[in-house]
């Protein structure tokens, strides 16, 4: 057991953590660490000397799969390592745009379709982050 503070945690460890399903706290929280750990290691990934990508990209290559080749890999992440891009990240639904509902024992999230399309674009197009209305529940 860990005390309280930062903990480095191995990629198994980092897995099991964002796939965390039985807690109170839901969908929302389990993507919420989802996020957190892709946002963590896109840092460290930035923080790293470009001379390392070629190593880094042949270790993980094996275990994706993907439509680009090593080289494509390699260009796109020399590009994102020296642009010094700042991750951003949003949640939709947005709160006060969804409900919870139990439908034959089976809980759905229902949301307001139209109104997430439009804040998807805004957010997307346009830059305007979605502003919650309501608690989500």
């Amino acid at each position: 057991m860990y005390g309280s503070g930062k903990v480095k945690l191995s990629g198994m460890q980092a897995l099991s953590y964002s796939r965390i399903r039985a807690l109170d706290d839901g969908d929302f929280a389990r993507t919420q660490r989802q996020r957190k750990v892709l946002e963590t290691t896109l840092n460290k990934a930035l923080k790293s000397d470009v001379a390392q990508l070629p190593k880094t990209i042949s270790s993980i290559a094996p275990m994706l799969t993907t439509s680009l080749t090593k080289t494509e890999m390699m260009s796109l992440g020399t590009s994102v390592l020296k642009s010094g891009i700042a991750l951003e990240q949003q949640r939709f639904p947005v709160d006060g745009y969804c409900k919870s509902e139990i439908i034959d024992d089976v809980w759905y999230l229902k949301f307001d379709e139209e109104e997430t399309v439009n804040q998807m674009i805004d957010y997307l197009f346009f830059d305007i982050a979605p502003k919650p209305k309501d608690p989500l529940f």
